[in-house]
This record gives C-alpha cells, sequence and structure tokens, in this order.
C-alpha cells in the first residue's frame, strides 16, 4: 500500500508550485499524480473529497487581492511623493519670486511676470496638497448657478403651463 504526503499533495494543488523561472504554476491531478506516485484515483477522489478545487479558487482570490493591495500601496506612495515633490517646488519658486519682486531693478513687465509665475506656483502647491485651485472652484460655483437658473427655468414653464390649461378649463 503506497503511503502519501496529502499535506504536500494537497498543498502543491491550492497553493500551486514555482517553476524554475520563478513564476507560481497550478499543477494538474495528474501532475501532482506523477510528481508524487500512488494512484491517480485516489489523489483525484481526496481532492473531490476534500475540495481542493473550491480551496484553491479562495486562495487564487485571496492572493489576487492581495497583489491588488500592494499595488495600490505602492501607487499611492509614488502619489504622496510625487506630490510632496511638487509641493516642494512649489515653495521653493515662491521663493525665488518673492526674493526677485524685493529687487529695486525690477521692471513693471518682469513684476508682472513674476505675479503670474507667483500664481502658478500657488496652484501647484494647491494641488498638491489636495485643495481645489481658484479657477476649480468657479467652474463648479457656475455648474451650480446653471442647474439652478435651469430649475428655475422649468418651474416657471410648468407653472406658465398649468396657468393655460386653467384658462383652457374655464372657457
Amino acid at each position: 500500500m503506497t503511503k502519501y504526503d496529502w499535506e504536500a499533495i494537497s498543498e502543491d494543488f491550492i497553493q500551486g508550485v514555482q517553476d524554475e523561472d520563478g513564476n507560481l504554476t497550478w499543477p494538474t491531478l495528474k501532475e501532482l499524480h506523477e510528481k508524487y506516485g500512488g494512484s491517480y484515483r485516489t489523489i483525484r477522489n481526496r481532492s473531490s473529497s476534500d475540495k481542493w478545487s473550491q480551496k484553491r479558487d479562495i486562495y487564487k482570490t485571496k492572493l489576487g487581492q492581495r497583489t491588488i493591495e500592494k499595488k495600490i500601496e505602492k501607487v499611492s506612495g509614488d502619489s504622496v511623493d510625487f506630490d510632496s515633490k511638487a509641493l516642494d517646488t512649489a515653495n521653493e519658486g515662491l521663493k525665488v519670486v518673492e526674493d526677485k519682486v524685493k529687487d529695486e531693478d525690477v521692471s513693471e513687465h518682469q513684476l508682472l511676470k513674476l505675479s503670474v509665475a507667483a500664481v502658478n506656483f500657488q496652484r501647484v502647491g494647491k494641488l498638491a496638497l489636495g485643495e481645489p485651485t481658484d479657477h476649480s472652484k468657479t467652474e463648479n460655483e457656475n455648474k451650480n448657478v446653471s442647474t439652478e437658473v435651469n430649475n428655475l427655468f422649468d418651474t416657471a414653464e410648468k407653472a406658465n403651463k398649468n396657468q393655460d390649461e386653467e384658462e383652457d378649463g374655464q372657457k
């Protein structure tokens, strides 16, 4: 009678095995039979009774979720680093503008350019901090006003329609 290492066989089937390139692969029952020996039918029956396929699916799902979580963690870390660099750049840019503005030889034209640069550095800094810029606030406010105006027009149109229907009913 053949002795089976059920723990190793089920682990290979459920959790997979690494190939020579380090990639994770999931062997078939036939491949496990060839690797561990014994009866293919016995391995298949044990797989079925212990629900290895369902356990494998659960394992793969959890593995996929962990992979996604790690990717999200990396991307969010990269995002934080990028925003931090953008904020540092904005602060340095504002310092340069501030130093130039203090210069007594600044022409009106240069002052105008410096003010535009200051506004741009401020926007970069606000975006890096997750704050809306004045432009995006204004756009949102305009959308809200536009929606309110449209609602008022709809209400007025309904009121006129109701009044017309009432007048038609009185005739």
